[in-house]
């Protein structure tokens, strides 16, 4: 995995939250923006162990 904005190589310490084979498919917030500017967008990301990692399964909050 890359981190084209930083140019590393993203490590262990990365929450990878998209994958795909360019920007477009991989970007995780797409949209289109009007106004003068003043918008903000605010991101919040929680992290549980795993208790059983054999499975490969992810879980999610509710």
């Amino acid at each position: 995995m890359f981190d084209p904005a930083n140019g590393v190589c993203a490590t262990d310490a990365y929450i990878r939250v998209a994958a795909g084979f360019d920007y477009a498919t991989a970007c995780p917030v797409r949209d289109a923006r009007a106004g003068g500017g003043a918008e903000h967008m605010s991101t919040e990301v929680r992290l549980f162990r795993d208790d059983d990692p054999a499975t490969g399964r992810e879980r999610q909050e509710p």
